[in-house]
């Protein structure tokens, strides 16, 4: 049986080898009383802001178990009543990713012109190991954005497009969003394809430096076998959806491109600086397009991923000079659970096996899971302490004050938190528990007994 998640394999650490070590020099410290007391006082913000958290249910074990079963039997029984059950060769949890891949695929498909439905076609007969190529790729991701498409349910219950979906989303922001199709700028185009290429070479299992080297001697020498890969893009043969922002005298232009790899990441233009650096001039959106089921990555992972990444252009729309970091990552992550959790709420009376309540559950667990999987460091901005502080922040104080500290006008957070490097180390003694239960459900061995 196929793991059914993408779990690193490298095993996590204790609670001693992940947290970050104290002082810089290793020499032991003895702390004076008055040293003590003066630091206890300094943290009594985080720790109420950590106990706030607590109340919230975070951290509870019986709670994340609890709230997965509840999820996992609705859909058990859903597709008991249609005369479905597990074959010898999976589980429960297998049947279901499956089935609910197949179903809200079905779902789309019946919204879609006829190429359209064949390209849907196309992308569920691929999979992790006989990928679509890119070009295919981005042409199935575009149906997601055409704005002539009514796939999404904004938080009114209408059904409406991406562009309108984001638009009515970000309105209390003062950003104004919309999707447009069009070529890539040709002053940033090369150094694109760069990055999807390193991308690509990557998922054929290449370390970074090696695939770095191989795009860029693939795009220097005209490596035609290589450059196969992105020469839609060369010669605009597919047109790309850029998302444009607009917030006072802020106009941004952001590439959403189907590629092998999830990040957003700034483009360079062909002009150069006093230095002989090429000019920063934008940034663009890379999506892993890839169809993999029984990893949980099906239709709707792409979408919610895609949303993900999109909440990173919005602060920068606000406030250009905006810290990125801890403020973006934990928006997104709050802004990919709502996606999800909308979706299911007005589609699961007309699509019960829609699947967004199970692929948003699987997600918060993937992200706690994925941070005892590494060694903790405050400037990594992980998804699962991102998160729980920005969706601890906002169900404490209330939507519109967690818009204007986390998009924009407030760039020092530690003002309104405490100490934020403080806080992610208290939220570590709290997931590092865990970890059995978030591995259980991933590997889907999490039954009712």
């Amino acid at each position: 049986m196929r793991e059914r998640f993408f779990i690193p394999k490298k095993e996590g650490l204790s609670k001693e080898e992940g947290l970050p070590k104290e002082g810089s020099s290793g020499d032991s410290v003895l702390e004076s009383v008055f040293e003590k007391d003066e630091k206890d006082e300094k943290n009594k913000k985080e720790k109420e802001f950590v106990e706030m958290l607590e109340f919230q249910g975070f951290f509870e074990e019986e709670k994340i178990k609890e709230d997965y079963l509840e999820i996992k039997e609705k859909y058990k029984q859903h597709l008991i009543k249609a005369g479905k059950r597990p074959t010898k060769e999976e589980d429960w949890d297998e049947l279901i990713t499956r089935e609910i891949d197949k179903n809200y695929a079905c779902y789309i498909k019946e919204k879609v012109d006829e190429p359209d439905k064949r390209l849907i076609d196309d992308f569920l007969d691929s999979d992790d190991e006989n990928p679509l190529p890119l070009k295919k790729r981005q042409e199935f991701s575009n149906i997601l954005f055409r704005n002539n498409y009514s796939l999404y349910a904004n938080r009114e219950g209408e059904m409406v497009s991406m562009s309108d979906y984001l638009r009515e989303y970000y309105k209390d922001t003062g950003v104004d969003c919309k999707i447009v199709f069009k070529t890539i700028d040709p002053e940033v185009k090369m150094n694109l394809v760069m990055n999807i290429l390193i991308s690509k070479f990557m998922e054929d299992g290449l370390n970074n430096d090696l695939a770095f080297q191989k795009a860029f001697y693939a795009i220097e020498s005209g490596d035609e076998e290589e450059v196969r890969h992105i020469r839609y893009i060369l010669n605009d043969e597919v047109a790309i959806p850029h998302l444009i922002t607009e917030a006072k005298d802020t106009k941004i232009e952001t590439p959403l491109v189907a590629g092998n790899d999830n990040y957003y990441r700034s483009l360079r233009s062909k002009e150069k600086d006093e230095f002989g650096c090429r000019k920063r001039k934008g940034h663009f959106i890379q999506f892993l397009a890839i169809h993999a089921p029984e990893h949980i990555h099906n239709i709707q992972h792409i979408i919610s991923t895609i949303i993900h990444e999109i909440d990173h252009v919005i602060p920068k729309s606000v406030q250009k000079d905006l810290d990125k970091g801890l403020l973006t990552e934990g928006t997104a992550e709050v802004a990919r659970m709502d996606f999800m959790k909308t979706q299911h709420k007005y589609l699961e009376k007309e699509q019960p096996l829609n699947g967004y309540d199970y692929q948003e559950k699987l997600t918060q667990v993937l992200n706690g899971y994925m941070f005892n999987e590494k060694i903790t460091n405050p400037k990594n901005y992980r998804y699962a302490h991102s998160f729980i502080i920005a969706e601890g922040y906002r169900a404490n104080k209330g939507e519109k004050d967690y818009r204007k500290i986390f998009y924009g006008g407030e760039n020092d957070i530690n003002k309104k938190l405490g100490d934020v490097v403080e806080i992610r180390k208290m939220i570590d003694e709290r997931l590092m528990p865990l970890k059995n239960v978030f591995k259980q459900i991933l590997l889907g061995k999490l039954d009712k007994k």
